[in-house]
């Protein structure tokens, strides 16, 4: 295997995609190219989470599948992990960090993974994306825009470069107007405003912002293949999340795939030893999302073996 990272500015080294790349080998595909999945882990826009990336990387890659973790922009207004008691002294957020920067950031790293297909010995017509929570997020607004103009216009490229075969996510995060209207006793106005100052800029973003920033109002025909999991009890992102985009990809005739498990709390990653900090973190059942996505993705983004 070999690895190598990539850094989208000059002058920052906090987004970047590293590259996980499986030898070739005249026993394995012997020079074909191999389908690629590119991840972006979760962090509520505030970091990049490391338990939702080269762990799922190298789960892919032992299904034969190159993986590239995307760490986008993320903005962190926190005071030695809190945020400060008078919301009027949070810090705004720069304007490189908030919407659609992410988006636009990862639409360069499926245009790095496609310009450098042939070296890489990528399948440039099977790159998808996979996304948790906030990532998942980033993923799914995606899929909803890659075929958009100021994706095309911002990276300078046509929406061929753009296009994602296929999309998973993981207890994504997907409309911001509807989480807007929640009123659960763990979500105080002050997270709220952190919600949407790490994304926006602003504390008080209009309708309008959160429609444009929630894929499931985006969805169209031109959505890939996507698969969906998440579980009835997680406390983070409802369930509804899922659903509304599951109702949204059916509308409009895309295929997809949707999993609910009964119990599990958020940011179960891959449910094991490998990616769990306590016990609580390892759940068989929820283990089984993997197995049944690469099950799903066969149908889409498949090894070249004769």
């Amino acid at each position: 295997m070999k690895t190598d990272t990539f850094y989208l500015y000059p002058d920052r080294r906090d987004v970047s995609i590293t590259a996980y790349l499986l030898d070739d080998s005249e026993e394995l595909l012997n020079g074909a190219k191999r389908p690629a999945v590119i991840i972006c882990p979760g962090g509520a826009y505030l970091f990049c989470s490391d338990r939702e990336a080269e762990p799922v990387a190298m789960r892919f890659l032992a299904m034969g599948y190159h993986a590239f973790v995307l760490r986008y922009s993320t903005f962190n207004g926190m005071e030695n992990g809190k945020w400060p008691e008078d919301v009027k002294k949070i810090p705004r957020a720069k304007a490189e960090t908030v919407y659609p920067i992410p988006l636009i950031e990862l639409g360069k790293a499926m245009l790095l993974v496609k310009e450098n297909a042939g070296q890489w010995l990528v399948d440039e017509e099977q790159v998808g994306i996979c996304g948790f929570s906030a990532g998942g997020h980033n993923c799914a607004l995606y899929s909803s825009n890659w075929h958009k103009s100021f994706l095309t216009d911002a990276l300078r490229t046509d929406t061929k470069m753009l296009k994602p075969s296929f999309c998973i996510l993981g207890y994504a995060f997907i409309d911001y107007l509807y989480h807007s209207q929640l009123r659960f006793e763990e979500y105080t106005e002050k997270s709220y405003q952190w919600m949407y100052l790490d994304y926006f800029g602003t504390i008080d973003p209009s309708e309008d912002a959160m429609v444009l920033a929630s894929a499931n109002y985006q969805v169209t025909k031109l959505n890939p293949p996507t698969f969906l999991w998440t579980t009835s009890t997680d406390d983070g992102v409802p369930v509804s999340h899922s659903l509304r985009m599951a109702q949204a990809l059916a509308d409009h005739g895309v295929p997809f795939e949707l999993h609910v498990f009964g119990e599990g709390q958020h940011g179960l990653v891959l449910a094991d030893q490998t990616t769990a900090q306590t016990k609580k973190e390892v759940n068989e059942t929820v283990q089984k999302w993997i197995s049944l996505a690469v099950t799903w993705l066969k149908n889409y983004a498949s090894l070249p073996i004769q």
